[in-house]
């Protein structure tokens, strides 16, 4: 599969979403993209969920993947982000974890904060 391009509904490949911003800058100011830094080099691709998703017929398919869950207020599917999560969103989210203060991601959650001293 070729990550520059998409096949179109007239079967001929057009330019991906998002591909064409050079850098993680560019990339960012883009809503519906994000930096995707899994494979080398680093390249701009179109957010995963939005792109999955995209209208109010996906809310349930959209919060049963893993990787997402609807916002409400904006009404699309987002990308799930712990850090954004409520009290109680935190602790029904089997991949969060609510810490006290703040929900996290499981992952990391549970890890003790790090102080690092520069010497």
């Amino acid at each position: 599969a070729d990550i520059y391009c998409v096949w179109s509904q007239q079967l001929t490949c057009e330019p991906a979403p998002c591909v064409n911003y050079p850098d993680e800058k560019c990339c960012d100011h883009d809503d519906s993209c994000h930096w995707d830094v899994t494979q080398s080099p680093a390249i701009c691709k179109q957010k995963y969920c939005p792109s999955t998703y995209p209208t109010t017929q996906h809310v349930d398919p959209c919060n049963a993947d893993g990787q997402c869950m609807w916002n409400s207020t904006t009404n699309e599917c987002v990308d799930k982000v712990c850090n954004k999560m409520t009290e109680c969103a935190c602790k029904e989210d089997p991949d969060c974890f609510w810490n006290g203060v703040k929900c996290a991601d499981k992952k990391y959650g549970e890890c003790p904060v790090m102080d690092i001293i520069l010497l």
